[in-house]
């Protein structure tokens, strides 16, 4: 038998806030040092090249919330993002299959994805959503609702951005006894929306219902 399993290519950390900078655990359990110090320079265009001086996080520090930082990327750097093959990694009977790819199947070089959220139609295990956060470029942290379905057990995927243009983070997945598939996704510190999908992650309700909650959020389903 051979089992598919969906990841993402194009990888984005957790995008440092100003005054704060994660750390390596074995740094925070190890090290005492306080001098070092995280620079990071975004994109000109993003940014106009301003550069940040980010101090060491002490253990205990509690972290900001998630909150807009970089505005969309702007449509030149969209533009300079190219096509390439998609990632299939093959380890004895598992096989990866790249999930956050273009209209025509493809990787898009330049763009980024993480913290991904899986749900399958309990129903129909042949059906498969995944969500994510989708970075369109690397020189910009802003990020949308990705999300790609899978009729086929993970053979193939058709991957979308939610809500496009809209600010979203933290999605999270999960599907009723009835095959239902429910994504819960953040837009602001304080603010949650729900969409919900009646055909296997191929459509969503839209506008989406308001949910309760801030960052991080979660979702069980009855």
């Amino acid at each position: 038998m051979i089992i598919l399993i969906p990841f993402l290519t194009g990888y984005a950390g957790t995008t440092p806030i100003q005054g704060i900078a994660p750390k390596e655990r074995a740094d925070r359990e190890t090290s005492t040092d306080s001098a070092t110090r995280l620079e990071k320079t975004t994109h000109s265009e993003v940014r106009n090249a301003k550069r940040l001086t980010l101090a060491p996080v002490e253990i205990g520090t509690e972290l900001a919330p998630e909150a807009l930082d970089d505005p969309p990327a702007p449509k030149s750097a969209l533009s300079r993002r190219t096509a390439g093959g998609v990632a299939v990694v093959t380890f004895g009977p598992f096989i990866s299959r790249q999930v956050n790819v273009d209209g025509a199947g493809n990787n898009t070089i330049g763009d980024a994805a993480n913290e991904p959220s899986l749900a399958i139609d309990p129903t129909n295990p042949n059906r498969i959503v995944i969500a994510w956060r989708q970075f369109d470029t690397i020189a910009s942290n802003f990020r949308q609702a990705g999300v790609a379905y899978s009729h086929d057990l993970g053979l193939t995927w058709t991957a979308t951005t939610l809500d496009p243009g809209q600010f979203r983070s933290d999605p999270v997945l999960g599907t009723d006894n009835n095959g239902t598939f429910f994504f819960s996704s953040l837009s602001s510190i304080t603010t949650i929306e729900m969409f919900r999908s009646l055909d296997g992650g191929v459509t969503w309700s839209f506008p989406p219902v308001p949910a309760f909650g801030g960052d991080k959020q979660w979702i069980a389903i009855d």
